[in-house]
């Protein structure tokens, strides 16, 4: 089962990914309504995807990135970021950082569904990789 960890500040949001991923079929959503607790759980462990919100208090999406990104371990973990703004210069920062890819608000089922099983194909394409390099 993969696990896809679920970031966001708004517990509707929260609800209505968890759900999408309950669609998926194979997948364990972990969430949280705080970014750095979000990012504690990600550190201990390796999750297959994370999903964030751009827009959140305390550490936004962009800073949640880059410390992932510094972990040890985690810099090639696909992040899906989720945003409602529309800011090239947000997105070019996102990039520059290290999200993987985007979903722009209100969210789509059928994008939302293949850009997440895209992310995860890449991650698991990844990790074979690195297994037989290893």
């Amino acid at each position: 089962m993969q696990r896809i960890a679920i970031i966001d500040d708004s517990d509707i949001n929260l609800a209505l990914l968890k759900a999408l991923v309950g669609k998926i079929g194979d997948c364990e959503a972990v969430t949280f309504s705080n970014s750095q607790a979000g990012l504690r759980w990600c550190a201990e462990h390796q999750p297959d995807l994370v999903l964030v919100d751009y827009m959140m208090p305390d550490l936004d999406g962009l800073r949640f990135i880059e410390r992932l990104r510094a972990t040890p371990g985690h810099e090639e973990i696909p992040v899906l970021m989720i945003t409602a703004n529309d800011d090239r210069g947000v997105r070019h920062e996102a990039l520059r950082i290290g999200a993987t890819d985007f979903l722009t608000k209100p969210l789509d089922g059928v994008e939302f569904s293949a850009r997440v099983r895209n992310m995860l194909a890449l991650g698991a394409s990844r990790r074979k990789l690195a297994d037989r390099a290893a």
